[in-house]
């Protein structure tokens, strides 16, 4: 199963065993013995063009059988991996037909309190950016605060102290 066999003459005794050789690139299968003059060291049995040597192409495979997929490229053509946004964040990129990186593309936007996507705003997919404060209007029509919490959504609205104003500034019914 290891080797190919050919008869060179008529006589007895005049065959040669060689590697098992399917793709005919000169590597043999890597699971035989070396035989006849032919390496068992090929990577891939499938392809004439890959085998320990061959030139390295942009084609998202190990050509030259150094268990390194596109090696002196940038990149193996289709593979993905981490980057930092123009925000600061974690993104991913791909690997392009030519083995070189495509843009970052930022993560989408998560409760954090910080611009995860790169649009400007700090968890604009939520009701609020978390840890901030803003105001809002009490139940007796004053002007109040309220505190984003940890999942992004407003408290409720604190009523300001009573000031001198001729309203109930704290809405405890009283001017």
């Amino acid at each position: 199963a290891c080797t190919e066999n050919a008869c060179v003459g008529t006589m007895p005794g005049m065959c040669v065993a060689t590697t098992l050789d399917d793709d005919d690139d000169g590597h043999g299968d890597p699971g035989c013995s070396s035989v006849g003059g032919v390496p068992a060291d090929d990577c891939d049995e499938t392809r004439p063009t890959v085998y320990p040597g061959a030139p390295e192409l942009c084609n998202g495979r190990d050509d030259d059988c150094n268990a390194t997929c596109d090696d002196g490229f940038a990149c193996c053509r289709g593979a993905t991996g981490s980057c930092t946004t123009s925000c600061g964040t974690t993104g991913n990129r791909i690997c392009s037909s030519v083995c070189s990186w495509g843009i970052c593309a930022p993560p989408a936007e998560t409760c954090n309190g910080i611009d995860d996507d790169c649009n400007g705003a700090c968890d604009d997919a939520f009701a609020c950016c978390q840890g901030s404060s803003g105001t809002c209007i009490t139940s007796c029509g004053s002007m109040g605060s309220r505190a984003c919490s940890g999942s992004c959504g407003w408290g409720s609205c604190t009523n300001p102290p009573e000031i001198c104003s001729g309203v109930d500034d704290d809405c405890d019914g009283l001017v």
